[in-house]
């Protein structure tokens, strides 16, 4: 007897921008002014995979919660 079920997938993806620091010439003593910019982009991968054909559905989200996780049962339901 053999049993379908699919498994479940989160993964959680993020994207980091940084300034690269220099060194900046200037007199002794003097501290160089420069600008530093942090981004960080979350992003949540939804998925389920179905291990005995391979086939699988996956969604891109923003956030980790229950509103995403209904939209993702939705438009699974959907395809």
């Amino acid at each position: 007897m053999v049993k379908k079920f699919a498994i479940g997938v989160r993964m959680k993806v993020v994207m980091e921008v940084k300034t690269i620091s220099r060194r900046k010439i200037t007199y002794k003593g003097v501290k160089p002014i420069g600008k530093e910019q942090w981004q960080f982009l979350y992003r949540w991968l939804y998925g389920l995979v179905e291990p005995s054909t391979g086939e699988s559905f996956f969604w891109e989200f923003t956030h980790l919660n229950s509103i995403c996780f209904e939209k993702f049962l939705e438009l699974f339901a959907e395809k």
